[in-house]
């Protein structure tokens, strides 16, 4: 799951992020505020934010985003981030202002804790394979299933077309050979047929959704 992280924070943008003292400062977000008796947040975007192709990132894509990271069917490893967020009683204020509600018995949740290190905001049109958008420092230029590329202004990273193979070891901790198969998007499966992820230029991983 390592290199799917790295490609996470390329690719993807999120309401905080990491500042140079390893807090979480807004990013997306322009305000955060938790309500008086903390079951309750208020997410506010900054102004004209866009997307990779252009889009404004609107409230509609923070709806979009939360319940497609907690949706049971894409089973993100990254869903128990917002585990405790009520994905059914989303209330959008205005087009750039989300209130978050919680389920029963969650007390205090630290928002910006939980949700800084991934699950990126997307669009609502978004897809893993056929429409891989995001805000962050990285727009994903080309992808093919054994050689995807991700560029920001001037640099290219490939993933070579026929890597070595590699090796996993199993519980009984005998070692076996793998060589690395074809890159299968949006898919979670044993450590036999790692897919790579949507922008797939390193080492596999073992889950591809972000």
């Amino acid at each position: 799951m390592g290199s799917g992280i790295i490609r996470g924070f390329a690719l993807y943008s999120k309401l905080w992020e990491w500042d140079e003292n390893m807090l979480p400062r807004l990013a997306l977000a322009e305000e955060a505020e938790v309500s008086p008796d903390a079951r309750t947040w208020t997410l506010r975007l900054h102004k004209d934010l866009e997307f990779h192709n252009g889009k404004t990132i609107d409230a509609d894509d923070l709806v979009f985003s939360i319940r497609r990271l907690t949706d049971p069917q894409l089973a993100s490893p990254y869903a128990a981030l917002l585990h405790w967020i009520d994905r059914d009683n989303l209330e959008k204020l205005d087009e750039r202002t989300l209130r978050v509600r919680f389920k029963d018995g969650a007390g205090f949740v630290p928002l910006p804790e939980t949700w800084v290190n991934f699950g990126g905001i997307v669009p609502v049109d978004y897809h893993p394979v056929t429409n891989p958008v995001g805000a962050g420092p990285y727009k994903l230029k080309s992808f093919t299933p054994a050689n995807a590329r991700c560029s920001p202004a001037s640099r290219t990273i490939t993933r070579p077309a026929n890597p070595m193979p590699m090796s996993w070891r199993s519980s009984t901790s005998r070692t076996r050979p793998h060589a690395w198969p074809p890159c299968n998007p949006g898919r979670s499966t044993s450590p036999t047929a790692w897919p790579t992820s949507t922008c797939g230029w390193s080492r596999p991983t073992r889950n591809c959704r972000y």
